[in-house]
C-alpha cells in the first residue's frame, strides 16, 4: 500500500514538473517573440505603412469589373447568326481591335469597356422534342439517353432548336447599362435576322386569324348540331340511332377548340416577342464583381509581415546553423 502511495506521488510530481516546464517554454518564447517585435518595430510599422499604400495603389488600378447575366429569345430561327456574332465580337475582345469595338461603341477615351462576352443555350429538351417527328423513333431514343448529358445537349446541333439562352457578360468598372443595349443593337443588327422577322410575323398574324376562324366554324357546327337534336322527329318512324357516334364527335370538337384556343393564346404572347430578333425576358443589371485586391489595403500589409517574419526565423536558422558547423 505503501508503495502504491509513493508510486501515485512520483507521477503526480512528474506531472507537475512537465506542466511547469512547458509554462516556462510558453514565458520564454513569449517575451523573445515580444522582445523581437521592439527591437523591430520601425521595420514593421514600415512594412505595415508601404502595405497600405502598395494595396490603395494597386486596388485603385484595378477598380474591378462588372458582371451580368442577359436571359434572351431568339426569335426568327436566328440562333446561329447571334451565336456567330458573339463568337465574333470575343474574338476581336480578346484581339483589342480597338476600331472595330470602337465602332460599336465598346471602346472609348483608350478604355475597353467591354471585357467578355459568352452565350450559352437553356437546355428544354421538350423543344426538342417538338421538332422531332412521330416516326424520327432514332432521335427520340438518343435524346431519352442523353437527357443528362448537358455537353451533348448544348452542342450545336440542339442550340437551333432552344428559343431561351444565356448571356454571361463582364465589363469595365466605367460601364454602366447603356453597354447592354449596344449589344442588343449589335446582336439585332442582322440583314436576314430582319427580313426573316417580317415574313414570320405575318405568318403569325395570319395563323392566328386561321385559328380564330377555326374556332368560329366549330361553334357553327356544335349550334347546328345542339338545334337540330332539338327538333328531331319523335313519331314512331324508324331510323338509325347515331347519338353515340355523334356526341364522340362533338368531344372530339370541343378537344381541338380547346387545343386551338391554346395555341392562339400561345401565339399572340408570342407576337409581342417579335420585336427584335433577340428579345430580352430578365432586367439585366451590372454588378460590381468583388475580388481579392477591393481587400489589398489589408492584403498587402499582412503578405509583408509574414514574409518578414519567415526571412527572420530562417536568417536565425541559418545563422544557428552557421555557429555549429564553425564547432
Amino acid at each position: 500500500m505503501a508503495s502504491q502511495n509513493v508510486s501515485e506521488e512520483f507521477e503526480l510530481t512528474g506531472t507537475f514538473n512537465n506542466a511547469k516546464k512547458i509554462s516556462n517554454s510558453v514565458l520564454i518564447y513569449s517575451y523573445r517573440f515580444i522582445n523581437f517585435l521592439f527591437r523591430n518595430i520601425i521595420i514593421l510599422l514600415v512594412l505595415i505603412a508601404l502595405g497600405i499604400v502598395l494595396g490603395l495603389v494597386m486596388g485603385n488600378r484595378s477598380q474591378g469589373k462588372k458582371e451580368t447575366t442577359m436571359l434572351v429569345q431568339i426569335n426568327f430561327e436566328g440562333a446561329n447568326y447571334v451565336y456567330d456574332a458573339i463568337t465574333q465580337l470575343q474574338g476581336k475582345i480578346e484581339e483589342k481591335d480597338v476600331t472595330f469595338l470602337e465602332n460599336l461603341g465598346f471602346y472609348e477615351e483608350g478604355r475597353f469597356l467591354l471585357r467578355k462576352i459568352e452565350i450559352f443555350p437553356i437546355v428544354n429538351i421538350n423543344e426538342i422534342l417538338k421538332e422531332a417527328t412521330e416516326n424520327d423513333r432514332s432521335l427520340q431514343l438518343f435524346l431519352e439517353q442523353a437527357q443528362y448529358e448537358d455537353e451533348v445537349l448544348r452542342s450545336e446541333i440542339f442550340i437551333p432548336a432552344y428559343r431561351s439562352h444565356k448571356i454571361e457578360i463582364a465589363t469595365s468598372f466605367d460601364a454602366d447599362e447603356q453597354i447592354l443595349e449596344k449589344i442588343l443593337i449589335y446582336l439585332n443588327d442582322h440583314q436576314i435576322l430582319q427580313d426573316s422577322r417580317k415574313v414570320i410575323i405575318e405568318n403569325t398574324q395570319m395563323k392566328i386569324k386561321e385559328n380564330q376562324l377555326s374556332v368560329k366554324y366549330i361553334d357553327s357546327v356544335v349550334k347546328n348540331y345542339g338545334n337540330r337534336n332539338g327538333s328531331k322527329n319523335t313519331s314512331g318512324q324508324i331510323y338509325i340511332n347515331t347519338m353515340q357516334n355523334s356526341i364522340d364527335y362533338l368531344h372530339m370538337l370541343i378537344r381541338e377548340k380547346g387545343r386551338i384556343i391554346d395555341d392562339v393564346k400561345f401565339l399572340e404572347i408570342e407576337l409581342l416577342k417579335y420585336e427584335e430578333p433577340v428579345v430580352v425576358l430578365n432586367k439585366p443589371v451590372l454588378q460590381l464583381k468583388k475580388s481579392i485586391l477591393d481587400k489589398a489595403w489589408i492584403f498587402f500589409p499582412i503578405l509583408l509581415l509574414m514574409l518578414f517574419f519567415i526571412f527572420s526565423v530562417l536568417r536565425k536558422a541559418f545563422l544557428k546553423a552557421k555557429r555549429l558547423s564553425q564547432g
